[in-house]
């Protein structure tokens, strides 16, 4: 992981938590937003459309272009209408680059917690997707 540049801002982040070089990366690069400029919920859980928006954003960081037209694919899912309006994108997205699918054929349920199987899930699927455009340090 790079150092961060930036010095955090998040009351609940002391900058000598063990995550803190990571919260303060991760929201140097965008990739990871805090609710506020003083706040970023650490230990709380992620929903699916968090996490959909974290593999998104990190996917334009490293050069891969998800504001890509693509098809509508949100319009297949009853509940596409719960996802936030920072989150449809990244959804669609990643539904068209087969990285995330519904928990079922006609729900998303983007605002639910991703558990640790999604989540493995999806890290697999977008490493193994962009396998050839990502070079990942495996050491």
């Amino acid at each position: 992981m790079p150092e961060a540049e930036a010095s955090l801002n998040f009351l609940d982040v002391p900058a000598d938590e063990w995550f803190a070089k990571a919260v303060c990366w991760a929201t140097e690069t965008g990739i990871v937003n805090g609710y506020s400029t003083e706040a970023f919920g650490p230990s709380d859980p992620m929903t699916r459309e968090q996490l959909a928006a974290i593999l998104y954003r990190y996917a334009a960081y490293r050069g891969i272009n998800p504001a890509a037209e693509h098809e509508n694919p949100l319009e297949q899912y009853a509940d596409a209408d719960l996802i936030s309006d920072w989150a449809a994108d990244a959804f669609a997205w990643l539904i068209d680059a087969g990285i995330i699918n519904g928990v079922s054929e006609d729900r998303l349920s983007p605002r639910t917690e991703a558990t640790r199987a999604q989540t493995a899930t999806l890290l697999m699927r977008f490493c193994v997707a962009f396998e050839d455009m990502i070079e990942f340090p495996l050491e």
